[in-house]
């Protein structure tokens, strides 16, 4: 929840400065910044549903093997971070563009989701570690 905030106040900060003197055929500067808080709120809503998968650590049998809790955690998030990475590195390249703005937006977009998913990790391991030598009371 609080990387969508994060996320979002990143994104209508950083739209309200990037659309200074934004003219175009189409579109107003109000009606840019309005489809980038849009477009943020429906990226932010789908990674936290891929980071659902953090539930999965309340399985006896992933939470046992460090490598299960550490695709459970990651795995989605960062596999759809990566692929918007790599479209937007792709589409630089093939087109000889400048990174400008629009990656700023996708850096603005994925960094408190990575940020909040390294920080939730290292709490939850942490608090795993010290708490693994106590007897296991999930079975009644």
């Amino acid at each position: 929840m609080y990387p969508s905030l994060v996320a979002l106040l990143l994104t209508i900060t950083f739209s309200i400065i990037d659309a200074k003197g934004y003219k175009s055929e189409w579109l107003t500067a109000e009606s840019a910044i309005g489809m980038s808080v849009i477009t943020a709120v429906i990226y932010s809503l789908f990674l936290s549903g891929l980071c659902l998968t953090i539930f999965l650590v309340k399985l006896k049998t992933i939470r046992k093997s460090r490598l299960m809790t550490l695709l459970s955690w990651f795995l989605l998030p960062f596999s759809c971070m990566l692929m918007v990475f790599i479209h937007e590195i792709k589409f630089k390249l093939l087109y000889s563009e400048t990174f400008g703005s629009d990656f700023i937006y996708v850096v603005l977009l994925n960094l408190p989701f990575v940020v909040g998913l390294i920080w939730t990790y290292s709490v939850f391991s942490k608090n795993s570690f010290r708490f693994s030598h106590t007897p296991d009371f999930d079975n009644h």
